[in-house]
């Protein structure tokens, strides 16, 4: 990367980051009531290894793109497993503990978060080994949540049959804006307070 160009890159890479969130998690919501849940996850969390081998070969080639490229993966990868994990919560401790279960599930992911970041500035600040203790790092925490996926026991419900599958993240906003506002009004407002 050039002189000048990191603030670009940095923008670059949120957007890969974030985008596969906006366009597809209607879709992933979607999965999260249609498929067996505890598969999926570890499907995903397998591809995660895949994803963090191509994120070693663009730094070891020092491929911008292939590492730009394999960030829009990593943030697919988490766009559809965000809502497998949080459903996967009542399936586990059931309706009961479901508050409880979720409220860890977000305080340890974002504890994931700061952590990593930490552990990414300690990372570029490296002179030798650098690209070995990267991939030792991405591998060993892709490895330890597949592991972790493989040990989920979960009461799981047959899955939905919806009629409408949500490809088109416009206009599932839009009909959801219009059902809110037509059968509960408070929803919409509800949704963009958090939001």
């Amino acid at each position: 990367v050039s002189d000048g160009n990191e603030s670009i890159i940095i923008m670059l890479a949120t957007a890969f980051m974030v985008i596969p969130f906006i366009v597809f998690a209607p879709f992933s919501g979607y999965l999260a009531k249609t498929l067996k849940k505890r598969k999926f996850v570890v499907i995903l969390k397998t591809a995660e290894l895949i994803i963090c081998l191509i994120s070693v070969l663009g730094f070891y080639f020092q491929s911008i793109y292939v590492v730009l490229f394999a960030m829009f993966l990593m943030g697919l990868q988490s766009t559809f497993f965000s809502p497998m994990k949080f459903a996967l919560v009542r399936d586990i401790g059931g309706e009961a503990k479901s508050s409880v279960g979720t409220g860890t599930v977000e305080m340890t992911t974002f504890l994931g978060v700061l952590l990593g970041t930490f552990l990414a500035g300690i990372l570029t600040d490296l002179q030798t080994f650098k690209l070995i203790f990267i991939s030792v790092s991405f591998f060993s925490i892709s490895i330890l949540g597949l592991l972790n996926a493989l040990m989920i026991k979960a009461d799981e419900p047959k899955g939905l049959t919806l009629n409408i599958i949500p490809f088109n993240f416009l206009t599932f906003l839009i009909r959801r804006i219009k059902w809110s506002t037509k059968n509960d009004s408070g929803l919409n407002f509800f949704v963009l307070g958090l939001s």
